[in-house]
């Protein structure tokens, strides 16, 4: 699905020569892999901050010395007091010139400084943006993943059910030929063997429809029966808090990080902008040759080494009106960095929420799958005795799988929500078994 941007072999050749050969389980650090190394944006963000490293090298370019060479000839016409001496008017000669000129930066209002400060930081800012697009993209990649591994559970529960329900069938079937069963038993039984049918219908789509997200997201068509399931990080979000999770998150997220380092770099832009209102100085070395110019035959050469201070007195307003828009700019990032903030704040609190909430349901959906395992296991006895009709049986076996399938579905949305945790804090990669240095390595 993706164009293979990186140079090596592809992580997804890789992974079908794992599958072909070695049948190797297919972790969700494998697949992680495989998006970062192929998904569109992170390559695009990459290349992104590779880039901004030449606009660091290009503001640095300021503090060197910058040497031209100029060669001309042409055709030039004089009409001056020395050719009116001579006792011509207009004198036409073919005019050489050859130049070196040198020029060395001593002062110029800190503008270079300035503008290599902020170059800089939007190299940091592409870093952190780069780092924030795989961190986001890891999480989706968690999200499909582990919705294939639930949507497989379900699936082989509604066989299972399917089954279990076919055997009542054939066993009232059995009792409706001996003459010991009801006809509106055989038939409710059967209403309940087509419903377990469709549901296995149902469970089979969602299925597919797991796996098509995973080829979207990811690009390769995954193979199911080598997915492993992560362990959960349960255990060390036992120990944590919210108030100091939210801490670190503000300490640390790329994308607030991308956002602070904004803010540095327009304050460096609105310096440099200032820099106008002072005079620059540089250092100069000229070396000029010229042949037949200013209507005198001959040779003429000139040597000047000297400092030069020019000082803008009025470029029509323009100077100013660049100081206005760097201050607004200054401004605007800080509502961005702010809002950031806020953002940060707000996804670390609904991922705890989430995760709290769920750990805490979990806790009643596991007595619940037990109480209606025993309800059901009962109830069979207790129909075969004749104590309980058939609809109680399909009832309590119906309970006990619906329970079963809630508590399968929190299990997965809570370690979902630690994942969600973890992208909160910035921290995602790195519990993957990830690193920047990772990231950043890519071509």
């Amino acid at each position: 699905m993706y164009r293979n941007f990186l140079k090596p072999v592809s992580l997804a050749a890789s992974l079908v020569c794992v599958v072909s050969v070695t049948a190797e389980p297919i972790t969700l650090k494998d697949s992680v892999l495989q998006v970062i190394a192929q998904n569109p944006s992170v390559y695009s963000a990459i290349q992104e901050y590779k880039s901004r490293g030449y606009e660091v090298r290009e503001a640095k370019s300021g503090y060197l010395p910058s040497i031209d060479l100029g060669l001309g000839v042409g055709y030039e016409a004089t009409n001056n007091p020395s050719t009116r001496t001579a006792g011509e008017d207009e004198v036409e000669l073919t005019r050489k010139e050859a130049s070196l000129n040198l020029r060395q930066l001593l002062f110029d209002g800190f503008a270079a400084s300035n503008e290599v400060r902020r170059q800089k930081y939007r190299e940091q800012t592409s870093k952190y943006e780069a780092f924030s697009i795989a961190e986001n993209q890891a999480l989706r990649t968690s999200e499909v993943y582990l919705e294939i591994l639930k949507s497989e559970e379900f699936l082989l529960m509604a066989k299972e059910t399917l089954a279990v329900h076919e055997k009542i069938f054939k066993q009232m079937r059995e009792r409706n030929k001996a003459g010991i069963g009801s006809e509106a038993d055989l038939t409710q039984v059967s209403a309940r063997l087509a419903l377990a049918d469709g549901n296995v219908v149902t469970a089979q789509a969602n299925h597919d429809d797991a796996i098509s997200n995973y080829i979207r997201v990811v690009g390769s068509h995954p193979v199911v029966e080598l997915m492993q399931r992560p362990n959960s990080l349960s255990n060390y979000f036992d120990t944590l808090n919210i108030k100091s999770e939210t801490e670190v998150a503000l300490r640390q997220h790329p994308t607030l990080l991308a956002a602070t380092s904004d803010v540095t770099a327009a304050q460096a832009q609105y310096s440099a902008a200032s820099s106008t209102m002072w005079p620059r100085v540089h250092l100069e070395a000229s070396k000029r040759i010229d042949d037949d110019i200013g209507g005198v035959e001959g040779r003429d050469e000139s040597l000047f080494v000297g400092v030069r201070l020019r000082y803008d007195i009025y470029v029509g307003g323009r100077n100013s009106a660049r100081k206005g828009y760097t201050s607004y700019q200054v401004e605007n990032a800080k509502g961005v960095r702010d809002n950031a903030h806020l953002q940060v704040i707000e996804a670390m609190r609904l991922s705890f929420n989430a995760y709290n909430s769920l750990k805490g349901k979990m806790a009643y959906q596991k007595q619940h799958v037990d109480f209606a395992k025993q309800t059901r296991d009962a109830y069979k006895e207790q129909f075969n005795l004749g104590k309980r009709t058939l609809l109680d049986v399909l009832n309590t076996e119906n309970e006990y799988v619906d329970a079963k399938r809630s508590l399968v579905r929190s299990s997965y949305d809570r370690q979902f929500s630690e994942y969600r945790i973890m992208n909160a804090k910035g921290e995602l990669l790195h519990s993957i078994g990830l690193s920047v240095d990772d990231l950043l390595a890519l071509k």
